[in-house]
């Protein structure tokens, strides 16, 4: 879509090379971590024999308002399921204190569930993916990297709507019933996650 782009804008077909994108590189060359390995870093290693879901979500600027109970509907649909939770902390756009605030509650109340992190070195964040059944939020991940990595993807709001994406990412609103519907199939529906 992207070389159809630069065709129509007039640049010569000469020019126009499709590469992918060439962040994968780094990404899918990133040294590998098992499981274990992995979630020990973490000091989660008692979750090896578990599946776990990563969440990112980042604020809206122009939904600053709605960020906190955007993020409790999130967090209720994935209460609705059996996985532990890694949830990231969103970048500094204005609403993620609205976000952290919310993450840090329920984070705090069903500590079984739901794991937070900040910042995590590269490597374990690239592996974190690679060992996850599925990235819930609206992170550029779940476009970007997440296809390579076969990592089934719910994007919730508007956030990343529009963009070329894999068929591995199912766009839902903020609605607690469209995300619960949108996990179960992520995690459950074996001809989605074939196509994945």
């Amino acid at each position: 879509e992207h070389a159809l782009t630069l065709k129509k804008l007039g640049e010569d077909q000469w020019r126009i090379h499709v590469v992918g994108n060439p962040a994968l590189d780094r990404f899918l060359t990133t040294k590998h971590l098992g499981k274990r390995q992995l979630l020990e870093c973490l000091g989660l290693g008692h979750l090896v024999n578990d599946q776990f879901g990563v969440v990112i979500k980042h604020s809206i600027i122009s939904q600053v308002d709605l960020q906190e109970d955007q993020m409790k509907k999130i967090f209720e649909a994935l209460l609705t399921t059996d996985l532990f939770y890694l949830v990231n902390y969103p970048n500094s756009d204005p609403g993620s204190l609205e976000i952290r605030k919310i993450i840090d509650v329920y984070c705090e109340t069903y500590p079984e569930k739901f794991f937070k992190f900040k910042n995590l070195d590269r490597e374990i964040y690239v592996n974190l993916l690679r060992h996850a059944s599925v990235l819930v939020g609206n992170s550029s991940s779940g476009l970007l990297e997440a296809p390579s990595l076969r990592l089934p993807v719910v994007n919730v709001g508007m956030r990343q709507r529009g963009r070329v994406h894999g068929e591995n990412v199912i766009f839902v609103d903020h609605d607690e019933l469209q995300i619960t519907r949108a996990l179960n199939k992520c995690l459950r529906d074996e001809e989605f996650l074939e196509k994945v």
